[in-house]
């Protein structure tokens, strides 16, 4: 105990330095990665300082969209994920992008399942007659339905709930979208739809 309590009072450095490093990635607060340093000095400097009047806040939204890439199938297409893959930057970062590759696909896949049995839904449809009937049931997006979709149901929306809801949102839309196409062509534009789909989400 008395360990434990001199422990607590005086912290070792290293310590503060994990706690402190955990602190600012649960809060979205942690130093941008390469690309996202790159964004920040367009946003701050690019265009005679234009974008910063609309981009006011950069660091905290560019980390949690940096997470959702990371688990979901579009970390793929990011710099540096086959290097990472092939084992070239090292054993732990072979081990890193193997296990995120696997959670993200896990992850879409499951949502993708729901969406298909009707208990979640997406971004709003960009067919009008399918707004329509979202709205004539009272149908709502980025909505998770635990009896199922159906008129009048009642459902909790996710929107908001980040990193996880741009998770959920992008797996559902890119489920939608990949949806309408079968055959050769599904495997053969599948990327470009799923990049479609997290657009979609994101500006939906």
């Amino acid at each position: 105990s008395d360990f434990m309590a001199e422990w607590i009072a005086n912290p070792p450095g290293a310590a503060e330095a994990s706690a402190e490093k955990l602190a600012r990635m649960v809060t979205f607060t942690q130093r941008l990665s390469e690309h996202g340093s790159g964004m920040a000095k367009w946003v701050r400097g690019g265009g005679y300082g234009i974008p910063r009047w609309f981009i006011p806040f950069f660091v905290t939204p560019m980390n949690i969209a940096e997470a959702i890439v990371k688990h979901t199938p579009l970390q793929m297409a990011t710099k540096g994920w086959y290097a990472d893959m092939l084992g070239k930057n090292g054993a732990q970062a072979q081990a890193k992008a193997g296990y995120q590759t696997a959670l993200g696909w896990g992850m879409t896949l499951g949502f993708c399942k729901l969406a298909a049995e009707g208990f979640i839904t997406g971004s709003m449809p960009g067919n009008k007659t399918t707004r329509d009937a979202w709205a004539a049931q009272g149908i709502k997006p980025l909505t998770y339905y635990p009896n199922g979709i159906k008129p009048g149901e009642t459902g909790y929306s996710y929107a908001g709930i980040e990193p996880l809801s741009g998770m959920v949102g992008m797996s559902v839309d890119i489920c939608d979208i990949t949806g309408v196409m079968d055959g050769e062509a599904y495997w053969e534009d599948h990327d470009a739809r799923a990049t479609f789909g997290a657009v979609v989400y994101a500006f939906g």
